[in-house]
């Protein structure tokens, strides 16, 4: 279960002349500006912008901005532009973004190498490919010639490919040979049918 909530943290106070409308005293009103956020599992993830708030010291009165006189709100206009919203209130965005560049780095490096690997079969290998029907299974490289592979074939398949080593288990490959061209194994990796290859 997700754990979110929007937060709100000070980012600057000042004190103000302006007239209280509850107590009529001047001299006593403080205006402070917060930066909104969302925050997920207690860090921030996304700034959701500014608010500002007046308070009374003499009378405990509290104003959002909007209850808020024309005078109290034209300072507390010009302090909203005054503060910036902290780097810190995207924190969990940035995590993200780093997670996702990291994993796309490791994609990109799991496919140059999956395709150097299919043009330079060895025995042993083990590809993940997917079948005529939307199902997976894989087939291991027994041996080699000039310009074939003989594999032997899994006898089990799986509708998702990432339960693939659920079936990638010795006694499922059984006495089914098949002979695919090495040019052949380029295509079906070209075309998606290969999915991985391990060695």
């Amino acid at each position: 279960m997700l754990v979110y909530k929007n937060d709100a943290k000070e980012l600057k106070t000042v004190h103000s002349e302006v007239t209280c409308p509850s107590c009529q005293e001047s001299d006593y009103l403080d205006i402070t500006i917060f930066a909104k956020y969302l925050s997920l599992y207690w860090i921030p993830f996304i700034s959701t912008g500014k608010k500002s708030i007046a308070y009374c010291r003499n009378c405990t009165s509290t104003y959002e901005s909007k209850q808020m006189t024309s005078e109290m709100r034209i300072e507390a206009d010009k302090l909203k532009k005054d503060s910036k919203i902290p780097l810190w209130s995207f924190s969990g965005l940035g995590i993200v973004i780093v997670l996702v560049s990291i994993l796309m780095f490791s994609i990109r490096q799991d496919n140059k190498q999956d395709k150097a690997y299919v043009s330079s079969p060895q025995t042993d290998d083990v590809y993940t490919y997917k079948t005529e029907n939307d199902y997976y299974t894989t087939f291991k490289i027994i041996e080699l010639t000039e310009d074939s592979v003989i594999v032997n074939q899994n006898i089990m398949e799986i509708d998702k490919s990432s339960g693939i080593s659920e079936i990638d288990v010795p006694e499922n490959y059984q006495d089914y040979y098949y002979i695919y061209g090495k040019k052949e194994l380029i295509e079906m990796y070209e075309d998606g049918t290969i999915t991985d290859v391990e060695r």
